[in-house]
């Protein structure tokens, strides 16, 4: 009922306990508590069971009330010692369209028999039904191999969903106009290693608009396994994610993305790339200026030469103080 109708300026929503609860360890809320008004709006009620909470079926009474008004709906709660079972799995974000070499992150999410829905994400089994188009890793991250189709599907206990993803072109090749912050000379790096994957990143300002066409890691030889470039907002939004293909043993390493992304003038980004481990670094004791590029020293920014230990698409935030020789491709205007 809207609040203007009723004369007040709140309704106040609580359940009464004319009819109690199956037992002490069952509970109930509301969220808001209150619709203020003037308008209407919506609450939510949840109840919940503990260990305690004894099995049984009880009239729940609940009343809205604002003012001298009130109205009450009576609902019927049963508790039970049987588990919900799942009956789908839904599959997002669905029929994606990427260009070759993308990484999509894919949510697998559960509907259950009492309508409850649940992240599964990390508890499926992921497959790709056609592997020379798309991988898929047990974390739900898809990389883009070839052009085609392939079906992206997750499982678990005997229940399957799945959507398409189309994969079309190649990136295009960077323009010729454009800057880098480190260079092409090997550097004098230190070799380091993490005894599981680690996210190695550095932060950077441009003086220009323009956009970020590639990213770039040095690699030292015994920097085995797969790599994935990222880009990401100060705050830790993900813009960008591709994985490095074609690598050679050592060196600098190199990877077009196929959207360039806009980044903004005197504005902090993060570039970065995974490592299942191993990575090189060199000490980050002043800024790196390359007009119209500059990384602040890691004194600066709330820290520089950033890393965090996880998977792929785990944001950089821990200060390391060395730059860990990541580095990006930029286009101005």
């Amino acid at each position: 009922m809207p609040g203007t109708a009723l004369g007040a300026r709140f309704y106040v929503l609580r359940i009464h306990t004319k009819f109690p609860v199956p037992a002490a360890g069952v509970t109930a809320q509301f969220t808001p508590s209150t619709i203020p008004a003037p308008g209407s709006g919506t609450a939510s009620l949840r109840f919940s069971a503990d260990a305690s909470a004894a099995l049984g079926t009880a009239l729940i009474p609940i009343t809205g009330s604002a003012g001298i008004l009130s109205h009450t709906v009576t609902v019927l709660l049963t508790v039970t010692n049987t588990p919900p079972t799942l009956t789908a799995i839904a599959v997002t974000p669905a029929n994606q369209t990427v260009s070759l070499r993308s990484t999509v992150q894919f949510r697998a999410t559960g509907t259950y028999s009492d309508s409850s829905t649940s992240d599964l994400t990390n508890h499926v089994s992921w497959t790709s039904d056609t592997p020379s188009v798309a991988t898929i890793d047990g974390f739900g991250f898809a990389v883009a191999v070839s052009s085609g189709i392939a079906r992206i599907s997750a499982s678990l206990s005997g229940v399957t969903g799945s959507t398409a993803l189309t994969v079309t072109s190649t990136p295009p090749p960077p323009p010729s106009n454009t800057y880098t912050l480190l260079g092409t000379d090997n550097p004098f790096a230190m070799a380091g290693r993490y005894a599981q994957g680690v996210e190695l990143g550095l932060k950077f300002i441009s003086d220009v608009p323009g956009s970020i066409v590639a990213i770039r890691f040095f690699k030292s030889a015994n920097n085995f396994g797969t790599h994935v470039g990222e880009l990401w907002t100060l705050g830790g939004q993900r813009l960008a994610s591709v994985p490095f293909t074609n690598e050679t043993d050592s060196g600098w390493q190199q990877v077009n993305l196929p959207t360039a992304i806009p980044i903004q003038a005197n504005t902090a980004y993060v570039v970065s790339y995974h490592s299942e481990g191993p990575f090189s670094f060199v000490d980050f004791k002043s800024s790196v200026d390359k007009p119209p590029l500059h990384a602040p020293s890691s004194g600066n920014l709330g820290g520089n030469g950033v890393y965090v230990l996880g998977p792929v698409g785990t944001f950089p935030g821990l200060g390391g103080g060395q730059n860990y020789l990541v580095d990006l491709v930029f286009a101005p205007g």
